[in-house]
């Protein structure tokens, strides 16, 4: 309720981008969520028997990696909102074109490093890599196919905000 009642706030008064602020916490819950997703496919996959409790103890001996890939991919998206800002401020008299332009060739890099982090997740919590060793490894996996790879995960993310256009219904089918 506290935080519905903050976003109210700073919607009313002019500093709604400050919102991305507090959803910051929530992306490394988010990733924390998807490391537990691979560890029940994979035990899926091996025929293991599916048990919450042994998916949640997999993804704590990794506890450590998966906050510091969640942390990296929280200031990847602060350095997204700081490009933003940067050019709503100095870009101010000049056409939306110009720096619109911008802001995309920004969200394809982003895209694109967010891909890197999306292939290190499994790596680190079936692999147990560390954080270095798996980014290297998703690096060199999508380096030939990094073209093929940002127009996957653009189409998957135009999928999801068709989806979530009817308030959000769509969304159990498209994830």
């Amino acid at each position: 309720m506290l935080s519905a009642f903050v976003q109210v706030t700073l919607l009313f008064t002019g500093h709604g981008d400050l919102i991305y602020l507090l959803k910051i916490p929530s992306f490394i819950v988010i990733w924390y969520m998807m490391a537990v997703l691979i560890i029940l496919g994979v035990r899926r996959a091996i025929s293991l028997p599916l048990t919450i409790r042994a998916a949640f103890s997999d993804c704590m001996r990794v506890k450590g990696k998966l906050l510091g890939l969640g942390s990296l991919v929280a200031g990847l998206m602060l350095v997204f909102l700081g490009f933003i800002y940067l050019a709503k401020s100095f870009l101010a008299g000049v056409p939306f074109l110009f720096w619109s332009v911008a802001i995309a060739g920004f969200l394809i890099y982003f895209l694109s490093i967010l891909a890197l982090y999306v292939f290190a997740l499994p790596l680190i919590v079936t692999k147990r890599c560390t954080l270095k060793k798996a980014l290297q490894s998703a690096y060199f996996a999508t380096k030939r196919h990094w073209f093929s790879v940002l127009v996957l995960f653009i189409i998957i993310n135009l999928i999801m905000i068709i989806a979530l256009l009817p308030l959000g219904i769509g969304a159990i089918w498209a994830l």
